[in-house]
């Protein structure tokens, strides 16, 4: 059994699942910034100065990221890890 804490107030099952549905996508969101970050693409090493240079840069990561994304949606890699 699982458990998520929250200081939402839930007072039924439907509740209950869009609370649920509101982390699930919370997780998803998480699981991007990582791989964008420390655990990924490691954008935060970047040794680019001008704006518009990281902008351009971080747009590719994260496009980038997103395909990665998707691919452990379509081979359902999340629900195996858990």
């Amino acid at each position: 059994m699982s458990r998520i804490l929250t200081t939402i107030e839930v007072l039924t099952v439907e509740d209950a699942e869009k609370i649920i549905e509101r982390y699930k996508q919370r997780w998803y969101i998480e699981q991007l910034f990582r791989l964008t970050k420390k655990q990924g693409f490691k954008i935060e090493q970047t040794q680019l100065k001008i704006g518009w240079a990281i902008r351009k840069l971080y747009l590719l990561v994260l496009a980038a990221a997103l395909k990665v994304m998707q691919l452990y949606l379509a081979y359902g890699v999340e629900k195996a890890s858990q």
